[in-house]
C-alpha cells in the first residue's frame, strides 16, 4: 500500500460532526444537549489520551445496542483520534504530525495488550491497539485490497468466527461494489447470530438495494436517492427499515467522496 495515501487534509471538524451526528441519532438526543459530552471527550484528546481512556469515555456516554452502532462508534473513536489535534504536536494531529516522517505511520501511538482466546463475540474495543490499527487502517485505505486485509488480520488474531469484524468484512465488500459476496456474510453472519441482530438484517436490506439501482442512482441527489429505497423497501418482504448509509460507502450523489466526507458532513 502507497505510504502517500495515508496523507491527510485537516479533517477534524468533519470527523467531530460526525461523532456528534452518529449520538444525536443513536440516543435521540438534539446535538446541542450532548455538546458538553462531546466537547470534554475533545479536550481529553487533545491532552493526549490514550486509546483505552478514550473508549471508556465513549462508552460512557454512548454504549452501542447494535453490531451497526458498535462498528460505527469504533470507527468514530479511531478517526477522532487519528485526526485531533494534540498539543504536544502543537495542533497537529496524529496525521499531520507523522505525513512527513520516514517510515512512521500515526498509529504508533498505539500499545499491543491482547486477550486470551478472542470469541465469536468479542468486541474490537478489546483487541490488541495494533490489532485494532491494521484493521482500521484496511478497510479505510485499502480499497479493493480491504476484504483481502481484513481477512488476513482475522486469520492473524485467529477471528475468523468474530460477528464484528465479520459485518466489517461484509461492509468492505459492499463498499467496493461487491454486493453479493456482501449479503452472503451478513446472510451468514445472520444465521450464525441466531437472528438476534435486526442491524443485520438492515444491511442486507440496504445492500439488495444498492445491487439492483446501483448504476441509476449516482447522479441523482440525496433526497431522490433514499425515495429510491422506500419505494424498494415496500417491495421487499423482509422488515422495513429506515435507510442506513455506511460513513464508509461512496456517497449516493456521485461526488466519488465517500459519505461521511460528502453529504454525510451536513
Amino acid at each position: 500500500m502507497n505510504r502517500g495515501s495515508f496523507i491527510n487534509n485537516d479533517k477534524e471538524t468533519s470527523v467531530w460532526n460526525h461523532y456528534a451526528d452518529y449520538l444525536a441519532e443513536a440516543m435521540q438526543r438534539d446535538r446541542e444537549n450532548l455538546r458538553e459530552a462531546v466537547d470534554h471527550i475533545k479536550n481529553c484528546i487533545a491532552e493526549g489520551c490514550d486509546l483505552k481512556y478514550l473508549k471508556s469515555l465513549m462508552l460512557s456516554v454512548f454504549e452501542p445496542g447494535t453490531i451497526m452502532q458498535a462498528l460505527e462508534q469504533w470507527q468514530n473513536q479511531m478517526d477522532l483520534m487519528l485526526h485531533t489535534g494534540l498539543k504536544k504536536f502543537n495542533g497537529k494531529s496524529r496525521y499531520d504530525y507523522y505525513a512527513g516522517k520516514k517510515d512512521s505511520l500515526p498509529y504508533d501511538f498505539m500499545g499491543d495488550d491482547t486477550i486470551d482466546d478472542p470469541g465469536p463475540l468479542t468486541h474490537i474495543y478489546d483487541l490488541s491497539g495494533v490489532t485494532q490499527a491494521v484493521i482500521h487502517m484496511a478497510f479505510e485505505y485499502g480499497g479493493k485490497e480491504a476484504p483481502a486485509l481484513i481477512a488476513y488480520t482475522q486469520k492473524k488474531a485467529h477471528l475468523e468466527e468474530n460477528y464484528e469484524l465479520q459485518m466489517l468484512l461484509g461492509d468492505a465488500y459492499r463498499q467496493i461494489g461487491q454486493f453479493k459476496e456482501a449479503i452472503q456474510i451478513y446472510e451468514e453472519l445472520w444465521e450464525k447470530n441466531g437472528h438476534l441482530e435486526f442491524s443485520i438484517q438492515d444491511a442486507i436490506l440496504f445492500t439488495r438495494f444498492l445491487m439492483q439501482n446501483s448504476s441509476g442512482i449516482k447522479g441523482k441527489q440525496i433526497e431522490e436517492w433514499i425515495d429510491d429505497f422506500h419505494v424498494f423497501k415496500k417491495q421487499e418482504t423482509v422488515r422495513k427499515v429506515s435507510p442506513k448509509i455506511s460513513r464508509n460507502d461512496p456517497c449516493p450523489c456521485g461526488s466519488g467522496k465517500k459519505y461521511k466526507f460528502c453529504c454525510g458532513r451536513v
